[in-house]
């Protein structure tokens, strides 16, 4: 008998030390948020992450494209080109070139200090989609007609020789002298034909 009442407080004495030990379920953790909520926001995360993502890519290309530039600039000569060079002529034709752009032969007669060297001589300029054409305004390489007379801007290296090529930054063109009379005697024409025309008006309503 006293065995049995042994083991029973043993074993009651067992039980209770063994739900103490187990303590309470734990409670959920303070500002924890909804399964939704953190897709939700796990999905944000991922397209902030695209968008860096693109915004870098495109980073790379503008650079990539920079460099290309500064290449074709300075010949790839492996300087940089920082020097002006003014070429001052003649349009004498043009041709379509390599990648969009179009290849203008001037007949240099002038140019400052750094492009004296090409006086009197036909060179050939490229025109592409970073240059800026004026000719009464905004234009295009092929806007350019036979005999007019070219301002051209280009930027290369001091220790360039000849052979460098010359990469248009700025062209502008201003029509040859012919075109520009044509253009004025037009304009005459016109301006002469409006008043003839408000004269006669004017006499055929004051006449009685």
């Amino acid at each position: 008998m006293k065995l049995k009442t042994l083991l029973l407080a043993l074993f009651t004495a067992g039980l209770a030390a063994s739900f103490a030990l187990a303590g309470p379920p734990p409670a959920p953790r303070e500002g924890k948020m909804p399964v939704a909520a953190q897709e939700k926001a796990s999905a944000a995360k991922d397209k902030g992450k695209e968008k860096a993502k693109a915004a870098k890519a495109r980073a790379a290309k503008a650079k990539a494209a920079r460099l290309a530039a500064k290449e074709e600039a300075n010949a790839l000569d492996g300087c940089r080109p920082r020097v002006a060079f003014i070429l001052q002529g003649e349009f004498v034709s043009s041709s379509a070139g390599a990648e969009g752009t179009t290849l203008v032969a001037m007949l240099v007669k002038r140019g400052n200090a750094h492009a004296k060297r090409y006086a009197g001589k036909q060179v050939t300029v490229t025109v592409g989609d970073r240059t800026r054409v004026i000719r009464r305004g905004p234009a295009e390489a092929s806007d350019l007609a036979a005999g007019d007379r070219l301002l051209v801007h280009v930027r290369g290296c001091k220790s360039a020789d000849e052979t460098m090529a010359l990469y248009a930054k700025h062209v502008v063109a201003k029509p040859a002298a012919k075109e520009e009379d044509d253009e004025d005697e037009t304009t005459t024409s016109t301006t002469t034909a409006t008043d003839t025309t408000t004269t006669t008006t004017t006499t055929t309503t004051t006449t009685p």
